[in-house]
């Protein structure tokens, strides 16, 4: 179980707007200084949602979000989606509260093959978008509040 952050703050950045249907959210985590494959990582996900899911983006049914986790209003997500390093995390909500989220553990094994790496994001966002669930523990999935979406 993930224990509950002190401080929990979305960013103000954040292009997702509350949506009572449910939702899913391409987050990339990342600390403040980057190097080029977390930049490559960040783009060809951001490329990937906005080129292969244009209707789903419309419906607000999904969306692209970029988290700094070394601010401090950030650093939760560290703990709350047990990120191991820089990474992509699809969170599917429903008003507001996390039901379910999955860490893309092979980001990082594609990082410097464009056309795989696009792939792999593309496959995974559109099997989780058809309902086939996270493959975090569930329990810590819903441990993560409202407040505390990307």
């Amino acid at each position: 179980m993930v224990p509950e952050p002190e401080r929990v703050v979305a960013p103000a950045d954040s292009p997702v707007a509350p949506v009572s249907a449910e939702q899913v959210i391409v987050a990339y985590f990342h600390g403040t200084v980057r190097c080029e494959a977390c930049l490559r990582i960040e783009h060809e996900s951001r490329v990937v949602v906005e080129q292969h899911f244009g209707p789903e983006r419309a419906a607000q049914r999904l969306s692209f979000v970029s988290v700094d986790y070394d601010l401090p209003e950030n650093a939760h997500f560290l703990t709350a989606y047990q990120l191991p390093c820089p990474s992509l995390v699809l969170v599917r909500q429903a008003a507001g509260q996390a039901l379910e989220w999955k860490l893309l553990a092979e980001t990082w094994q594609w990082v410097h093959e464009p056309l795989q790496l696009a792939h792999y994001i593309e496959t995974e966002v559109r099997s989780f978008l058809a309902g086939e669930g996270g493959s975090a523990d569930a329990e810590a999935a819903r441990t993560v509040s409202a407040a505390e979406q990307p």
